[in-house]
């Protein structure tokens, strides 16, 4: 904040833990947690950390104290996997009138841009979305604007659409049930 933090000893700690375990948080030791020579623009400073943490869902929180003593904190919940997947695909609003938002999260990095085909339940191919980063690993969103590839809107209907995401010789795929109404 604008009062600086205070990174005095007992000021500024890390806490990690699992959602699903009934131990104490796990505090980082200070001299664990490794700070970056400067102050960005806008006053942030970098703390990296590094953590041996079994597969499955974890979080992580930030305390910090400034030069006035209140102190606040921030959670970050995530996953921990060690293999190739997607996960949490979805999209919203289903069912939609003229567009909805396609969410999922890769656990890692794909070697290929992340492809979505949306077909009709007849299997006719109408639309191929592409993530436009190369890369998606985490959460990522695409749109789709109920228009088939011609640019023309789509009847009212059910739709399937078919993620593909590519890490080197794995391949995942994996099908959603999209209705668009009117």
């Amino acid at each position: 904040d604008y009062n600086g933090i205070d990174l005095g000893v007992g000021k500024f700690w890390i806490a990690c833990g699992d959602p699903y375990s009934a131990s104490a948080d796990t505090l980082v030791p200070p001299e664990d947690i490794a700070w970056t020579d400067t102050i960005e623009v806008g006053g942030s400073i970098g703390a990296s950390i590094t953590l041996d943490l079994d597969e499955g869902e974890h979080w992580v929180s930030i305390y910090a104290t400034d030069n006035n003593g209140h102190t606040s904190y921030k959670r970050v919940n995530f996953v921990v996997a060690d293999e190739f997947k997607v996960l949490y695909l979805g999209n919203y609003p289903n069912p939609f009138k003229s567009r909805t938002m396609i969410t999922y999260t890769l656990t890692d990095q794909a070697t290929e841009r992340v492809r979505i085909k949306i077909y009709t339940v007849s299997g006719r191919l109408i639309r191929t979305l592409f993530d436009p980063n190369h890369q998606p690993i985490n959460y990522r969103e695409i749109i789709w604007d109920g228009q088939d590839d011609d640019g023309n809107p789509v009847a009212n209907g059910v739709y399937f659409a078919r993620i593909r995401a590519v890490k080197v010789d794995q391949v995942i795929e994996e099908t959603l049930k999209l209705a668009k109404i009117r």
